[in-house]
């Protein structure tokens, strides 16, 4: 396809760490690509996920381990995009680990995943909502969050992590189409954003 495609000139699908799209147009939001650090987080191929809702990555899970709050948040944010309705959690719904000042269109979600293999894990992602050339997409960025005890620490850790992750997506888009989106935070800096502070 245009945006995951050799004629595209992203080069996304090389991206090491774990990236997904999904088009909210598309019955059921289907996944259109992956990077291979989605493929070596999670076990799957892109051709095995392509057309696919990412609950595939829930469904295995035993329910009781299943955190459906999330899972509603998440599906919300999906529908939200589909008909382009901004999204925003309310303060109260805020997880205390989540970065502060998140903007509309973007959503950080904690949850137990299954990888291909049946082996489980936590996995954070982070969606963000972008148009690419005027079409509406959903961005989602992984990272697997370790049951080390680091707690909080390692929660923050990961969502800075990610959102220069995201900041590396955004410059690669950019790049090959027009792309907008709602405004977002900024807590990590974009040394690449063109800004320059004159004395």
């Amino acid at each position: 396809n245009q945006i995951f495609g050799q004629a595209s000139g992203t080069d996304l699908t090389g991206m090491t760490f774990s990236l997904t799209i999904a088009d909210p147009q598309i019955d059921g939001c289907p996944l259109i690509g992956c990077s291979s650090g989605f493929t070596n987080l999670c076990g799957y191929e892109m051709a095995e996920i392509v057309g696919r809702n990412c609950r595939f990555l829930v469904d295995p899970v035993p329910p009781e381990l299943i955190d459906m709050e999330m899972r509603n948040r998440a599906r919300l944010f999906c529908e939200s995009v589909r008909d382009g309705v901004d999204y925003k959690l309310t303060e109260e719904e805020r997880e205390a680990w989540m970065p502060m000042g998140c903007g509309s269109g973007e959503l950080f979600c904690v949850q137990t995943n299954a990888r291909k293999c049946g082996a489980l894990f936590r996995n954070m992602f982070y969606l963000r909502s972008l148009e690419l050339d005027d079409a509406p997409y959903i961005i989602g960025l992984q990272a697997e969050l370790c049951e080390d005890g680091s707690g909080d620490v390692a929660v923050r850790r990961a969502c800075q992590h990610l959102g220069e992750n995201m900041q590396v997506v955004e410059r690669a888009l950019a790049a090959h189409f027009r792309l907008t989106g709602p405004l977002k935070r900024q807590d990590v800096p974009d040394l690449d954003d063109g800004y320059v502070e004159f004395p």
